[in-house]
């Protein structure tokens, strides 16, 4: 007898446990049919400030997809101003790049120039200006380039909070006007509509 009663209730108890799992996946399974948004009414857009990467000390930036979803190809500009050394930077980032991902969630890849024009605070005898081994003494105007990679949070709904950090090799004119490779960091912080 007590061998049935035993038997009964271990029948009871897989039987429950069995009901509970099938209660709980049907709830993950329709949890896992949510339809994430990736198409939107318009293009993405994204106004922020960077600092770092191609745009040396800090910009301001605007940002946009080329189609009406969250990820895909996109391009930035931007625009930043700043002494350093002897000299004012007028620096304006500009770039393509691509996002993948999903539920605002992405990996940034993208290809950035920036035009560095330089003038010098002292007219008569410029001050040595250098950021690292980059040189911006005197009066004239240089190019960066570079290749950022990072990640990027931009909700799903397209607009709210927006940031951006990541790594970029840039090349730029040394002081004896040959090439310099150097690598930097950026962050960005902003809002996306």
């Amino acid at each position: 007898m007590k061998q049935i009663f035993f038997m009964l209730l271990c029948i009871m108890f897989v039987t429950t446990y069995t009901n509970a799992q099938n209660t709980t996946d049907t709830a993950t399974t329709k949890r896992k049919k949510v339809i994430v948004k990736t198409f939107t009414k318009k293009p993405a857009q994204a106004i922020y400030a960077e600092v770092g990467g191609n745009s040396l000390l800090w910009s301001l930036n605007y940002d946009r997809r080329f189609s009406n979803r969250l990820d895909g190809v996109g391009f930035r500009a931007g625009v930043g101003y700043f002494p350093l050394g002897g000299s004012n930077l007028l620096v304006v980032p500009f770039g393509i790049n691509i996002l993948a991902g999903n539920k605002g969630h992405f990996v940034e890849m993208g290809l950035n120039a920036t035009v560095v024009s330089a003038s010098s605070k002292n007219k008569s005898a410029p001050t040595v200006s250098k950021f690292g081994q980059l040189d911006f003494t005197g009066n004239k105007t240089n190019m960066l380039y570079g290749a950022s990679m990072g990640y990027r949070y931009q909700k799903p709904d397209a607009k709210g909070f927006h940031f951006r950090a990541g790594v970029e090799p840039i090349l730029g004119n040394r002081y004896d006007d040959k090439m310099v490779f150097a690598i930097t960091g950026h962050i960005s912080i902003g809002y996306s509509f």
